[in-house]
């Protein structure tokens, strides 16, 4: 599987949210790295649980930032966000209790095409209501 690139189409309009975007694929592409190198046994671990940590933390942003923009999917978007959490979760889980029998390629595919997926169709959906939107800019930056 070919490294993430990212391209100027994945943009949701808002710089603070892209960036965390482009952090996620940076470790998605290291798990890659990892895994063609054969060194995904001894270090997947580190990198998924690295993958579910940000993830994490961008999905609470972005979450926050929908809400203080009256973004009508909202709801949806969480339930999707919990989705993958889980997933990512259950992987770690099973990298942590049997690293030899993890699929870290099948990992790999999985968050590319759910990054892919998610970026350009669900988090798109959103995107008319962050685009030069100051309440979404100064919600994005605060912490």
């Amino acid at each position: 599987m070919r490294p993430l690139e990212w391209s100027d189409k994945w943009s949701v309009g808002l710089d603070i949210v892209d960036d965390d975007h482009k952090k996620i694929l940076q470790l998605i592409n290291r798990l890659g790295e990892m895994r063609r190198e054969g060194r995904a046994e001894n270090g997947a671990a580190s990198v998924i649980a690295s993958v579910a940590a940000y993830t994490d933390y961008h999905f609470r942003r972005e979450e926050r930032i929908l809400e203080a923009v009256d973004f009508p999917e909202l709801e949806r978007h969480r339930a999707i966000h919990g989705r993958l959490k889980t997933k990512t979760n259950e992987f770690l889980q099973a990298v942590l209790e049997h690293p030899k029998l993890v699929d870290v390629e099948g990992l790999e595919s999985f968050l590319v095409h759910w990054w892919q997926n998610h970026i350009l169709e669900e988090d798109m959906a959103y995107r008319p209501y962050l685009a030069e939107n100051p309440e979404a800019e100064k919600i994005a930056t605060a912490e």
